[in-house]
């Protein structure tokens, strides 16, 4: 009689147990990363052009003179005047600090920046695990900016910061320099405008002047923005009661060991962290795993006996 290889009731069971066990452990295990991300003010280059009035199809001889007259004037812009004028300068902080009561600190924050004319921008606290952390981003008046960076650090225990600043001066004045020759040029168009009696012009001068106050618009919205970066810096404040959470802004291009052993040894406990929980996990299901193992026995044996009954 051939001898059938037949499968343990212990062993099926332990072998989904494991089974199990080892897809739930694998679900506890998350990357590892940093929990914060910073933002900085985008500064790039904006630069415009306006398209000739032949390139877009039109025959008008004074369109194109209006063009060449205004952009003449884009290589005469006065540069001891760029010399001379204040420097614009963009200030970003970042300050990563241990405090003892992270929401009492945020809100100290949020009301020095408003009394001093400032405003919030964004505010997180997360109270998960055994430590709360949060971070804080306000915008206070350039001129009040390093009394502000000073009371902040007085809050607490700084355990990083990056203060940077970024010159926009010639940026501006290209937009500035820009945004005269549209105005001229727009100027030109409406005098053209005034002159033109086939319907044909008339119809290529308004879309060139839609042309050139689209870009008009759109230098000074840039303008704008750049100015009220310039007149409200931004900071912003990372707290924790435990300094192991808090991220290192501290960027810059020196080798900065400690930073790195700060890294590894963070990314170790979360890894630790995250094996804890998935045994955590397992030993919570083993009951659950057990009455799965245990119902497959048993169905196992069922389909057995009715077999050998056929």
């Amino acid at each position: 009689m051939k001898k059938h290889w037949q499968i343990k009731p212990w062993v099926a069971i332990v072998t989904l147990v494991v089974l199990i066990g080892s897809i739930l452990f694998a679900i506890g295990i998350s990357p590892i990363g940093e929990k914060y991300s910073y933002e900085a003010d985008y500064a790039g280059s904006y630069t415009t052009a306006v398209m000739p009035a032949a390139d877009m199809g039109y025959n008008t001889k004074a369109m194109n003179i209006a063009y060449e007259e205004s952009y003449q004037r884009a290589g005469d812009t006065d540069i001891s005047t760029q010399d001379s004028q204040e420097r614009m300068i963009i200030k970003t902080g970042y300050v990563s600090m241990r405090v003892e009561n992270v929401p009492t600190s945020a809100k100290t924050i949020t009301d020095y920046a408003e009394k001093n004319g400032g405003f919030v921008v964004n505010t997180n606290i997360d109270k998960s695990d055994l430590s709360v952390d949060g971070s804080v981003t306000i915008r206070v008046p350039s001129k009040t900016f390093d009394a502000t960076i000073e009371y902040v650090k007085n809050l607490g225990e700084v355990q990083s910061q990056n203060i940077s600043g970024q010159d926009i001066t010639e940026q501006y004045t290209d937009l500035d320099s820009q945004l005269k020759n549209l105005k001229a040029t727009e100027e030109q168009f409406l005098a053209i405008m005034k002159d033109a009696y086939k319907i044909e012009d008339v119809l290529a001068v308004q879309r060139e002047l839609m042309n050139v106050r689209g870009q008009i618009e759109m230098i000074e919205g840039r303008m704008k923005y750049l100015k009220e970066s310039v007149d409200m810096s931004s900071l912003t404040v990372y707290l924790s009661t435990d300094p192991s959470k808090l991220p290192i802004v501290d960027e810059g291009d020196q080798w900065k060991p400690i930073a790195v052993l700060k890294n590894a040894f963070r990314s170790l406990l979360g890894t630790g962290e995250a094996v804890v929980n998935g045994l955590i996990w397992l030993v919570v299901y083993i009951p659950v795993i057990a009455v799965l193992g245990i119902l497959a026995w048993i169905v196992r044996k069922l389909w057995k006996h009715f077999r050998r009954k056929k």
